[in-house]
């Protein structure tokens, strides 16, 4: 695959999706919503929020792309590794939109896969 880099682009799965429970973080730091998109991978629930395993074999998780204001880009992704805590690890992944890839940041599993993990089958989280 070809990577395509498109920078400021945040890909969300959880908690940080539009009409969940922390997307105002989001909108609060003036991100604008692009569209939804899919990322190969392993989606796991932890109750309140899921994790993301990037895996090639894996099934497509639904997720959805953010713009980040080129003007306060670091502070942004400050405030994001601040959100999302020890757990996870910033990281540039590829997406799919409309079959066609690119290559965007998203947060993904720092570690072990926690024991208390439940495997999400269709690769959507529809949980807080």
């Amino acid at each position: 695959m070809t990577r395509r880099f498109i920078d400021k682009r945040l890909f969300v799965y959880g908690t940080l999706k539009r009409n969940r429970v922390a997307n105002h973080l989001l909108t609060e730091m003036d991100m604008e919503f692009v569209c939804e998109a899919t990322t190969p991978g392993r989606l796991y629930s932890l109750g309140a929020y899921p994790v993301l395993i990037p895996d090639e074999n894996g099934v497509d998780v639904w997720g959805e792309l953010f713009k980040i204001p080129r003007k306060a880009e670091s502070q942004i992704l400050d405030r994001l590794d601040q959100y999302e805590g020890k757990g996870y690890q910033r990281q540039t992944i590829p997406v799919y939109i409309l079959n066609s890839p690119m290559f965007v940041v998203a947060y993904v599993l720092k570690g072990p896969l926690p024991s208390r993990a439940k495997i999400i089958p269709g690769g959507n989280w529809r949980g807080a």
